[in-house]
């Protein structure tokens, strides 16, 4: 229902207003369509012989004719008209203005939903389904803005081609709320094409606070953002790597989150902006495991599912869980230097020596345990330029990139 609510206030005024002038179109349509009955059926009354010579001149067969006495409304008058088979012409209009006026709702919906930063609320404490249904949405979304899908992984890369309004990132929210504390909403801004998360807000009674982005990120044009202090990596300090999961935590980062501001306001030593500052960042980073790690590895979705659901508190990673973690960058990077330098193998790849050893491209990116999203495109240049060729053909808008680079 929350969810439902929120996404009609995404309509934008523009949709609004095309729908009232496409309404004010059809109310204008039917009642002229209904003078005209008026005056047709006066002219039914007043000269019934010349009506009927009329009709039997355009039909084959006797039309029965049921005159109106005056005095009727306008829609009693379209009713008794639709009975004498005249209004055909009148029907036809007043269904295509009917038909135009959900068209045009639907375009706009669509242009204001791809406009618009998606927004998907998540309930901190609704468990492990919770978290499931979270990532599956946000996975079908992927998917449909992505410029294809190898082996299950959307490929969303930077420009994209599908993003609007222009072809460059994109992002969408992760929007945090807790059924015990409704007065509070937490916002979580994740970059579609990395899916890192670059900045959170909170809202106390429908009043939204500052942005704050991490030193290392940056924010869309049309956020003004406060810096943080602190990056977005994870800490490698051994004894400080987060312990994350569990249903205590979901609330650990909600309360985190929505009270910063508040604790920025007021004038305390030192030591506890200091303390604050250090279990802000802990916040974040379990936030990052939680809505962005999840998305990439499906271990660790699986973990964190089982946590939420075993009520267990929050604990360190397992040490290769945070391997992959903590290489993905790595991986990336490797796939992306192998695409610079040949087509991308399908299945197999060279010796691959890191941190984590492996030796073939369904060992990174498969179905059942490792990494599921991508964040550039590796696909060969005859994938791209056909693809390419064929948003041309749509009109689809330029994806931002040179024709020879495609």
């Amino acid at each position: 229902m929350a969810a439902g609510a929120r996404s009609l206030e995404r309509v934008s005024d523009a949709l609004r207003s095309e729908a009232l002038a496409m309404l004010y179109a059809i109310n204008t349509t039917i009642q002229m369509g209904c003078n005209r009955v008026i005056m047709e059926t006066d002219s039914i009354q007043n000269h019934p012989e010349k009506e009927i010579r009329e009709e039997s001149n355009q039909f084959p067969s006797p039309v029965r004719l049921i005159p109106s006495p005056k005095g009727l409304s306008g829609i009693e008058e379209f009713s008794a008209r639709i009975a004498n088979e005249k209004c055909f012409p009148i029907l036809a209009v007043t269904f295509y203005c009917v038909s135009m006026f959900f068209f045009v709702l639907i375009r706009l919906s669509i242009h204001a939903y791809a406009q618009n930063v998606r927004v998907i609320i998540f309930d901190v404490r609704g468990g492990g389904q919770e978290l499931r249904s979270m990532v599956n949405r946000r996975m079908t979304r992927h998917r449909a803005m992505a410029l294809l899908v190898y082996m299950g992984v959307p490929v969303t890369p930077a420009p994209n081609p599908f993003n609007r309004p222009s072809p460059g990132h994109s992002y969408h929210i992760i929007r945090l709320i807790d059924p015990y504390q409704p007065r509070l909403q937490v916002d979580l801004l994740i970059r579609d094409t990395d899916l890192y998360l670059v900045a959170f807000r909170r809202s106390l009674d429908d009043n939204w606070g500052n942005w704050y982005r991490f030193s290392d990120q940056q924010v869309p044009s049309f956020i003004v953002a406060l810096d943080l202090g602190f990056t977005s990596n994870y800490s490698r300090v051994p004894g400080s790597i987060p312990t994350v999961g569990g249903p205590e935590d979901m609330v650990f980062i909600f309360n985190t989150l929505a009270r910063h501001e508040d604790r920025l306001r007021l004038v305390i030593p030192a030591v506890q902006r200091t303390l604050h500052i250090a279990t802000v960042q802990r916040a974040v980073q379990n936030a990052a495991v939680v809505f962005c790690e999840v998305m990439r590895f499906i271990a660790v979705l699986l973990e964190m599912v089982r946590r939420l659901e075993a009520g267990e508190a929050a604990s360190v990673l397992p040490g290769e869980m945070w391997d992959m973690i903590t290489s993905w960058h790595v991986d990336c990077w490797f796939i992306l230097d192998v695409r610079r330098r040949l087509a991308l193998p399908a299945h197999h790849w060279e010796s691959h020596v890191n941190e984590v050893d492996r030796q073939r491209f369904d060992q990174l990116i498969n179905r059942v345990s490792v990494i599921i999203y991508i964040p550039e495109l590796f696909t060969s240049d005859t994938r791209r330029m056909t693809r390419w060729q064929e948003n041309e053909v749509r009109n689809i808008q330029d994806p931002g990139f040179p024709a020879a680079d495609a």
